[in-house]
């Protein structure tokens, strides 16, 4: 098991390793419990260390956003900061917008 984890690890980021091995190590235990077989071999295994994630949320004024990080951003990615940044939305929001939606371009 130490094995795969280790080859896993240099395919995926760590948060996958520690995933796919929590959820066979899970499925192992189920065998243990069910007697199927006498021990789960995932006890004991070391998982890649992960990242630390980013600290607190951290906001900008108006003025920031406007002053200096909009013509810090490439001219063509301004419309979507500025979109997220105004309207609070998270990366994966951001990439659910689509031109086709938007309000100016609805007919009813």
């Amino acid at each position: 098991m130490q094995e795969w984890v280790t080859e896993l690890g240099k395919q995926v980021a760590p948060a996958i390793v520690a995933s796919r091995f929590g959820l066979f190590s899970s499925i192992l235990a189920s065998a243990v419990r069910s007697r199927l077989i006498a021990f789960n071999p995932c006890e004991g295994v070391r998982l890649p260390a992960q990242r630390k994630r980013a600290g607190g949320v951290q906001t900008i004024s108006q003025d920031d956003l406007t002053g200096r990080l909009l013509p810090a951003v490439p001219e063509w990615h301004r419309p979507l900061v500025a979109a997220a940044a105004g309207a609070g939305l998270r990366w994966d929001e951001c990439q659910g917008l689509r031109w086709d939606a938007s309000i100016s371009t609805r007919r009813r």
